[in-house]
């Protein structure tokens, strides 16, 4: 019979060792991945409230309206009147992810036209 060639416990374990240390490095690479993600829709939902903000409400204007409708980013305003008499609204922009979750908050006084 010949001789069995087989590793030894030193090799397994700078094998696990370097295994553990690629897998570490794989997971800070997806956090941050993930977390570049979430920032990019934060900026769109940023730039679409802004872009958004500029256009005069108009008296007829519904209580709430989806301004954006992406596939993983919804962005809608919601309008209370503060006063009548010199029409002003508080107008509430939400900006929600695919999940429903809450991305960002932006309240605004504005004057109707």
């Amino acid at each position: 019979m010949g001789k069995l060639k087989a590793s030894t416990l030193i090799e397994v374990i700078v094998a696990m060792v370097l295994i553990a240390i690629a897998v570490g490095i794989g997971s800070i690479i997806f956090m941050n991945i993930s977390q570049h993600s979430n920032n990019i829709l934060l900026y769109k939902a940023q730039s679409i409230i802004e872009e958004n903000e500029q256009h005069s409400i108009a008296k007829n204007a519904t209580a709430e309206t989806e301004i954006f409708r992406d596939y993983n980013l919804v962005v809608s305003q919601h309008l209370s009147i503060v006063n009548e008499t010199i029409n002003f609204v508080l107008v509430d922009y939400i900006a929600k992810d695919s999940k429903g979750k809450i991305l960002l908050k932006h309240k605004k006084l504005q004057k109707v036209e």
